[in-house]
């Protein structure tokens, strides 16, 4: 009961249908920690199915922001927020340093919605930096998965980082350029072809795998040291 209320709690915050738990989880009490904190295990399947949901609720946070309903915007980036510290729980020590930055700055959003104070600026420069955290967070993950060999789930995780980094793109700073557009749909390409799986006439995506997971990762790095200004 306990593993069912905790993923509850999670889709709940997130503001999803509760027909997602039917996806697969468990959980187990955490040794050493209180008994109300639990380690969760869900597929990524289920993962992937909620990598939308950060661009969601900053886009209603936004939203709510305009219409002047500061504890609505709270909420929604509280949403956000949860979304970030469940990838923590997995994420590579690489990754960590930005997550942990994105998820600080989150909480100072929610305070200054919830008080009224929140700029329009302020929450772009979240934006970016929470999908900027995120698309970092998946390329490594899909890095770790590929020297698994493991099709889908590097396809899922390479797919996931192009997502995020268009919609940091999209909260304002420099556009993306020709040659930077043209790698995202390749990349799109190529993890549609992963997630396919071998065996399915796409045995070229074996050979493109690592390559494009590293170009990923520049083009990241890129992106990172780009001058950033406020939309």
């Amino acid at each position: 009961m306990q593993r069912q209320i905790l993923w509850l709690a999670v889709v709940a915050a997130l503001g999803l249908p509760t027909i997602m738990v039917i996806k697969g989880w468990g959980a187990m009490p955490a040794p050493g920690r209180s008994p109300d904190e639990v380690v969760l295990t869900v597929k990524n399947d289920t993962m992937f199915a909620l990598i939308g949901e950060p661009e969601y609720h900053l886009v209603l946070a936004r939203t709510s922001l305009q219409s002047g309903l500061g504890a609505e915007a709270a909420r929604a980036l509280e949403a956000v927020q949860a979304f970030v510290w469940l990838e923590r729980a997995r994420a590579a020590a690489a990754a960590m340093d930005m997550l942990i930055d994105a998820t600080v700055d989150l909480d100072k959003l929610v305070s200054d919605s919830a008080r009224g104070v929140l700029s329009m600026p302020q929450l772009a420069d979240a934006a970016r930096l929470t999908h900027r955290a995120l698309a970092s967070h998946y390329q490594l993950m899909a890095q770790a998965a590929w020297a698994q060999r493991a099709w889908q789930v590097t396809g899922q995780h390479l797919h996931a980082a192009g997502l995020h980094i268009r919609q940091g793109v999209a909260w304002g700073g420099p556009a993306l350029t020709d040659p930077q557009r043209a790698l995202l749909k390749e990349n799109d390409f190529l993890a549609e072809a992963l997630m396919d799986g071998p065996g399915c006439g796409n045995s070229w995506a074996e050979d493109a795998a690592e390559a494009q997971i590293t170009a990923i990762g520049k083009l990241m790095e890129a992106l990172k040291s780009a001058t950033t200004v406020a939309p």
